[in-house]
């Protein structure tokens, strides 16, 4: 069995609705004190995400995993906590987010630098990531594929943010880089 509950502080929303890709799991409608709680007796491990409309977020669920969330709309990501088992990759993929987004403005005005000195900052800000990443390892609260998700996550960002690196840099500098 699987569950996944929470409360929605300011509910936009009589519902939540959990979703794989573009398939409904289920949905569940918020009680009086805006609690929801999902009891699934099979799913398959993996991304699934979660809908209160406007919103979404996704979680990662596993075999095992009885995960409690808490949020508030009026700032949703930023508010929002995991609890439970499964609560230490989820709130991980969560913070990763979250800096990813404060880092965009940081990102773009880097996409001037010459390429040495933008590779190691962005080499810099994805060591911050896998710092917090390794202090999880170390306490032995992840599974080898939470691990694997867990860095595959960081190394997205900023594998991304190489791979635009060339065409941004000349955009912006008028520069070919023949990196």
């Amino acid at each position: 069995m699987y569950f996944f509950s929470g409360e929605i502080v300011n509910p936009t929303s009589d519902y939540i609705v959990l979703l794989k890709g573009d398939v409904v799991i289920d949905s569940a409608e918020l009680d009086d004190d805006n609690r929801f709680s999902f009891t699934l007796d099979s799913i398959t491990e993996g991304l699934y995400h979660f809908n209160h409309d406007p919103e979404l977020q996704y979680v990662y669920l596993e075999k095992g995993d009885s995960l409690v969330v808490r949020l508030n709309t009026s700032d949703f990501d930023e508010s929002l906590v995991f609890s439970g088992d499964g609560e230490e990759l989820n709130n991980f993929l969560l913070e990763v987010f979250l800096a990813h987004e404060d880092e965009a403005s940081s990102v773009r005005s880097m996409y001037r630098l010459n390429p040495v000195d933008f590779e190691r900052n962005i080499d810099s800000l994805k060591r911050l990531k896998l710092d917090v990443l390794d202090d999880i390892v170390t306490d032995g609260k992840l599974s080898k594929k939470e691990l694997k998700i867990a860095s595959a996550s960081v190394d997205y960002n900023y594998n991304t943010y190489k791979e635009e690196y060339p065409f941004k840099h000349k955009r912006l500098t008028g520069e070919k880089n023949n990196r």
